[in-house]
């Protein structure tokens, strides 16, 4: 991957990137929570048709949606489709597999302990655990109280509220202890070994010699790619729900914004143009914002808002060279078999269709951690 901060006619001389990385999923504990979770990620992430496509620009790609696929669900027009759900299925089987061998695990690692001091389990718990946790306060419980539940008044000890937030707390406390002790015990041990795989994809994407504009850390090792259209609602809905994502991990993570459309616009020539001169994000998000609306006066109203030197902007935004670099990341994503937007990169490896955000956020956490 390039960064485009250069002048265009230099872009191509930028330096590669390689990108290597794991996954880590998220968990659902309920039946009924799961098919939720997994039917609103399937819509989520579903693939998008383009609207209201313009003339302008030569046509650059066939077509912006996903090959032929099983349909197994219509909600109001928009398709989840069989793989998809296949997909988000074998990633719950494997998260409940984590939740139960997490805790086989743990069982073990106590019993072995315990087996070691000549106790039992529960003696073992009751002594390095129960025994050191300190009394909840009052005013820890107040103010939880009033945290939690905008309690207000007078404090009574004896009152239900007082008694479930009192024992939550407790609760609260004897799980962090218990884990921290868990904690203790495996950096003691020298053969624990997790075999179980996590059913990343293991479709690899060659991106270092697409151009593309970046924000947040560019010395991270951890580069997060979006690839979208500015026509297609789905990429404005991940757009949006990625946002927060891009301030909470800025420091830790760079983020790449590539364009694959079937028939080039003034939009994406101009998020390009205003890139050159350094723009590129603030022109990206007012043409989602403004998706439904978009037209080519109101793009350059964007550049005139935005700052820009228009001789400048309309000079690239016309320039062969602009259309060159979107044309040729485009042929390299289809060459990478993208063919359908949205679709989200972690390094190396594409995020499997049927992805949301907290199944990104969790992935982002985990190499975050591992890079501190």
């Amino acid at each position: 991957m390039k960064k485009n901060n250069a002048p265009i006619n230099s872009l191509k001389h930028r330096a590669n990137r390689t990108f290597k990385t794991t996954f880590k999923r998220l968990s659902y504990n309920n039946l009924w929570l799961k098919t939720a979770f997994i039917l609103s990620a399937a819509f989520f992430f579903t693939a998008c048709t383009p609207k209201g496509e313009e003339k302008k620009g030569p046509k650059t790609v066939s077509s912006t949606v996903a090959p032929q696929r099983t349909v197994a669900a219509i909600v109001e027009g928009d398709t989840i489709f069989l793989e998809t759900v296949d997909e988000l299925a074998k990633k719950e089987l494997y998260e409940v597999r984590s939740e139960v061998l997490f805790d086989q695990v743990t069982q073990t690692i106590l019993n072995k302990e315990a087996k070691a001091k000549g106790i039992s389990n529960e003696a073992l718990i009751a002594n390095e655990i129960t025994a050191k946790l300190q009394p909840i306060s009052e005013q820890a419980i107040v103010g939880y109280m009033r945290e939690g539940y905008g309690f207000s008044g007078k404090v009574d000890p004896n009152s239900k509220l007082y008694r479930e937030s009192k024992e939550f707390l407790e609760n609260e406390q004897f799980e962090k202890a218990q884990a921290a002790y868990i904690k203790d015990l495996v950096a003691t041990k020298t053969d624990i070994r997790i075999l179980l795989k996590d059913p990343v994809s293991t479709e690899t994407v060659d991106l270092r010699e697409m151009v593309s504009y970046s924000r947040g850390n560019r010395a991270s090792p951890i580069k997060v790619v979006v690839v979208s259209d500015y026509r297609c609602e789905s990429c404005r809905k991940v757009h949006e729900a990625l946002e927060p994502l891009y301030a909470k991990h800025e420091h830790a993570v760079e983020f790449y914004a590539v364009l694959f459309t079937e028939s080039m616009t003034f939009a994406e020539r101009a998020s390009m143009a205003a890139g050159e001169q350094g723009k590129f994000w603030e022109m990206h998000d007012l043409l989602f914002k403004n998706q439904d609306v978009l037209n080519d006066t109101m793009i350059r109203g964007f550049a005139v808002q935005l700052g820009l030197d228009m001789e400048i902007f309309d000079m690239d935004a016309e320039s062969d060279a602009v259309v060159n670099i979107i044309d040729s990341n485009i042929e390299m994503l289809r060459s990478n078999g993208i063919v359908g937007v949205p679709t989200i990169i972690i390094n190396d490896k594409k995020v499997p269709q049927g992805y949301g955000v907290p199944h990104i956020e969790a992935i982002l956490k985990r190499m975050v951690a591992k890079t501190q």
